[in-house]
């Protein structure tokens, strides 16, 4: 199973996991959780069991020593890239 969760408080947030989704609601999408149900896998002999995964995203203040860390930079550049790659997907 697949949930979105939506919210009209965060449309400040920069990033988004679906500028469509976002746009189409008026809301911001901050939040998909997956579901999957335990299970045998007769392929590989094992018993899988049940699993859930978290995406979100949440504001958070940036002070200035976080401002000049490498790793903020490269994420900063990350998220450009991947807007820039999404505008053009989209035209």
């Amino acid at each position: 199973s697949t949930y979105f969760y939506y919210s009209g408080n965060l449309k400040k947030i920069d990033y988004s996991f679906s500028q469509q989704s976002d746009s189409i609601k008026n809301m911001k999408l901050y939040k998909i959780r997956f579901l999957y149900n335990a299970y045998h896998s007769n392929t590989a002999n094992i018993n899988v069991p049940k699993r859930a995964f978290l995406f979100k995203v949440e504001p958070f203040q940036i002070n200035m020593d976080m401002e000049n860390n490498s790793l903020v930079k490269k994420i900063k550049a990350a998220i450009k890239r991947s807007k820039k790659q999404a505008e053009h997907q989209l035209h």
